[in-house]
């Protein structure tokens, strides 16, 4: 009942009146709560928020996994264990970089460009690091997927290959993007 009322009153007289009317009801539901269910709903709140911010703090994960498994054309799974294993990889190999030149940042790791991911200090990469190395572990992956090599070696053929490559290719492209980047110079774009 209320909510065809709702959806009626959202079709007849627009978005303006629903927002109107909706906010008529929360503040009268307000009015009901007690003390003891505002402190449930702030838990829940608290539960719902920390739930969605896990969810966007490992966006490039989530995207690196995600372009591994739209990309890669046979063996999904592989590709996104190849994906999972590179991007942890360029990650900690950025973390190596920084601390044999010394650039690790101790406190105030954003001024810097900086940041940690799944425990590790990085460079912030963001999501755009994450679909580059979902499109490298995909690329890798449809053209190693199916590689036989000597008989010593037979064990590591296949969709074996494929984490194992994709693991020093993510080793080669970050140290060639962290030259990129130490090569930038840094400046202030404060006005004095």
């Amino acid at each position: 009942m209320l909510v065809t009322l709702i959806k009626r009153a959202f079709h007849l007289y627009g978005n303006i009146f629903f927002k109107i009317y909706f906010t008529e009801i929360l503040s009268f539901c307000k009015l009901i709560v007690n003390k003891k269910e505002k402190r449930r709903i702030e838990k829940g709140k608290r539960f719902l928020s920390s739930a969605g911010n896990i969810a966007f703090s490992n966006l490039p994960v989530i995207f690196a996994v995600g372009v591994a498994i739209g990309l890669a054309k046979s063996d999904k799974g592989t590709a996104v264990l190849a994906a999972l294993i590179g991007y942890l990889v360029m990650h900690s190999t950025i973390n190596d970089i920084l601390s044999i030149n010394g650039s690790l940042a101790i406190d105030n790791l954003a001024a810097v460009g900086q940041g940690s991911t799944l425990g590790i200090q990085t460079l912030e990469t963001g999501v755009f690091g994450g679909i580059i190395i979902g499109i490298l572990a995909s690329y890798l992956h449809n053209r190693y997927n199916k590689i036989e090599l000597p008989a010593y070696f037979g064990f590591f053929g296949g969709s074996r290959f494929v984490p194992i490559i994709t693991s020093f290719s993510a080793i080669l492209f970050r140290c060639c993007y962290v030259l990129c980047v130490a090569s930038i110079p840094r400046t202030d774009y404060k006005r004095r």
